[in-house]
């Protein structure tokens, strides 16, 4: 499979979590639905060669017979033409090239956007570092039993598990947004792609949040990534809770915005 046809699917599944997220994709929509039309072989363009062979058959002059074989001969050009799998694949990189080109003109938009919609179900559900200390210590198996939890505990849990779905699901579209820009943000052994997550969803502003989200947080996420019983504890809520977890308020931005904000920590 091209990586031209591997990006339209990508940008396929982006669409449909937008949609589900309320966030309309006009133009991305708009050359989805022109490259399922452009690839279709409509009934009719099946059936114009039996059409024009049946008019061949009953002309009954020579212009008729003339004009008719013209006609017949064109169809089955066009449609051997159209057969042809080069011919096939030249259609489908242009079309495909037309779904990233909305992509690109748009991803612009959308990126602010489901910031706006994390950084309010932060808000909404109080998903504070201070909230978030009352978790209870899922990766210390003294608190596998729930009954052990504190009424408190049980109440920052409920918080957290009823904002993750939203969560998720913009963190989702978010990161399949950077990898069709050729960003990977999930949690690796990378030491600086896990940092850059943490800028990317971390509130930093001074230098103690800068070193944390440097030290702390990408050992959390590196031991999401080998699947380790202490990380996976907190999996359904991961990546977002570690952030506080280390000391750093939540706040989604733009990938530029995150960028910058790590530079400027950096001269601190």
């Amino acid at each position: 499979m091209s990586s031209n046809v591997l990006n339209t699917v990508a940008i396929q599944d982006l669409r449909k979590t937008l949609d589900q997220l309320g966030i309309k994709t006009p133009r991305i929509s708009s050359a989805l639905a022109v490259r399922q039309k452009l690839r279709m072989v409509t009934a009719e363009e099946q059936q114009e060669v039996a059409k024009a062979n049946a008019a061949l058959a009953s002309a009954t002059t020579e212009a008729e017979f003339l004009k008719a074989r013209e006609n017949l001969a064109k169809v089955m050009t066009t449609g051997f033409v159209k057969s042809n799998p080069e011919f096939g694949a030249m259609v489908d990189n242009a079309v495909d090239n037309g779904v990233l080109q909305a992509f690109m003109n748009e991803v612009g938009e959308i990126e602010p956007k489901l910031c706006e919609r994390y950084n309010e179900t932060v808000h909404h559900h109080g998903l504070s570092v201070e909230l978030t200390r009352d978790l209870p210590s899922l990766e210390d198996p003294h608190y596998a039993n729930p009954l052990r939890w504190t009424d408190q505990q049980q109440l920052a849990l409920k918080q957290w598990r009823d904002a993750a779905p939203v969560l998720n699901a913009v963190w989702n579209a978010y990161t399949q947004i950077h990898r069709l820009l050729g960003e990977q943000l999930s949690p690796s052994m990378e030491q600086s792609q896990n940092a850059m997550i943490g800028f990317a969803l971390g509130d930093a502003r001074n230098a103690d949040h800068y070193r944390w989200l440097l030290d702390r947080l990408p050992s959390r996420l590196s031991a999401l990534a080998q699947g380790s019983d202490q990380s996976n504890a907190y999996a359904p809520l991961a990546p977002h809770v570690f952030v506080p977890l280390v000391g750093v308020e939540l706040r989604l931005k733009p990938m530029a915005e995150a960028r910058a904000l790590r530079k400027q920590l950096s001269g601190l």
